[in-house]
């Protein structure tokens, strides 16, 4: 089983992680907007479309399974999926 201190100091590293990937995704948007109004889409455009995409993924990830479950884990709750991880993070507030 995992430290309590070492579940803290990994939930520090991946708040890091999740803020320089939220930034990225950010830039991404930017670049994507204009997009939003065109129907047909360059080569290049639809690569930042897949980017844009990407980052949403990596963030996605970052927090639901890294973030929340080292939160779960850290309040002593037994899970078996995500929905029970979700149900017990709606718990803790």
């Amino acid at each position: 089983m995992i430290s309590k201190e070492r579940l803290i100091e990994n939930i520090k590293v991946e708040l890091q992680n999740l803020e320089t990937a939220v930034a990225g995704l950010q830039k991404s948007m930017q670049k994507c907007i204009p997009l939003s109004t065109q129907s047909d889409w360059s080569f290049s455009q639809s690569e930042s479309a897949d980017s844009l995409m990407v980052k949403f993924s990596r963030i996605s990830d970052i927090f639901t399974q890294k973030i929340l479950t080292s939160i779960v884990i850290l309040s002593l709750e037994n899970f078996d999926g995500f929905i029970d991880k979700i149900n017990i993070c709606e718990k803790l507030g």
